[in-house]
């Protein structure tokens, strides 16, 4: 299948499909490449959630970056926080979504955890994941 390019709002051709495509962020900014290109690198971390996330204590909106939370995030929180359980099938999606909104951004060489208008690699993926900080353990 030939590679499409969509250019996305900024005008850079970060968005791309093909059979198996990675979303990051390097020097370049957020980006997408095909897996191979991605895999070939000095090191990787690799994170894999349960099939289905319950909370081990309650959190307060101010243990995390609440403010910067979307609808769906905010309903993650809270559930957890009422001791419901989420799927992590479900929560894939918003996941994806914030990866997704997040093409073309520049990155932060500043790695300022408080401010994601530009996204080093780490930050990306706690931007992504951020909903979830309290109950997965993974902090910035």
């Amino acid at each position: 299948m030939p590679k499409k390019i969509i250019k996305t709002k900024r005008g850079e051709e970060n968005f791309k499909t093909d059979n198996q495509m990675v979303i990051h962020s390097m020097a370049e900014g957020v980006f997408m490449e095909d897996i191979i290109n991605f895999c070939r690198c000095d090191e990787m971390a690799i994170v894999r959630f349960p099939k289905q996330f319950t909370a081990v204590k309650k959190l307060s909106e101010k243990d995390i970056p609440f403010e910067q939370f979307n609808e769906k995030e905010k309903e993650y929180f809270s559930k957890l926080n009422n001791n419901e359980v989420i799927l992590y099938a479900d929560v894939f999606k918003t996941i994806f979504e914030l990866a997704l909104q997040q093409l073309g951004k520049k990155y932060d060489f500043d790695f300022d955890f408080k401010k994601y208008n530009n996204l080093s690699c780490t930050e990306f993926v706690y931007f992504c994941i951020k909903s979830l900080e309290g109950f997965h353990g993974l902090k910035p």
